[in-house]
């Protein structure tokens, strides 16, 4: 298993005033650097005091050969997503729902995930992959 570090390529993200709330995206191309399964692929950085409120995989080119994969990061390898299919190509976002209870209690990251240290947003792969591309997004809010 081995880590891989693409947080230079990430894009987007303003600190200050009313721009405090950004996209920020990364595209993970598999022809650049093949993977491995159990690799960690680091896509964004996340710093300390920023909420996560969404986040998205965009599958531009399928793999063609088995693949799935996770999308977490540093305490949950797959709390965003688990077994995004790498042969679909298309969008994929992170389920914010409400489950029905009495009062209603928030699922999963709802209401969106604090960081209170740095971390990385990773793709964590089941499956080798050497062809396909993803695009890996995340709404912040930038608190820190």
């Amino acid at each position: 298993m081995s880590t891989i570090d693409k947080t230079n390529q990430q894009v987007g993200g303003v600190h200050g005033g009313a721009r405090n709330l950004v996209v920020i995206s990364n595209i993970i191309n598999f022809n650049d650097n093949s993977v491995s399964a159990a690799d960690v692929v680091q896509a964004l950085a996340i710093g300390a005091g920023d909420v996560i409120l969404r986040t998205t995989v965009n599958v531009t080119t399928v793999e063609g050969a088995v693949l799935t994969f996770d999308l977490g990061d540093g305490t949950d390898p797959n709390g965003y997503m688990d077994g995004v299919d790498g042969n679909v190509s298309g969008i994929t976002g992170s389920e914010l729902t409400l489950v029905e209870a009495a009062p209603n209690t928030i699922s999963a990251y709802s209401g969106g995930k604090l960081y209170t240290v740095a971390d990385t947003i990773d793709v964590v792969m089941n499956n080798d992959a050497s062809t396909g591309i993803v695009k890996v997004s995340a709404l912040v809010a930038r608190m820190g």
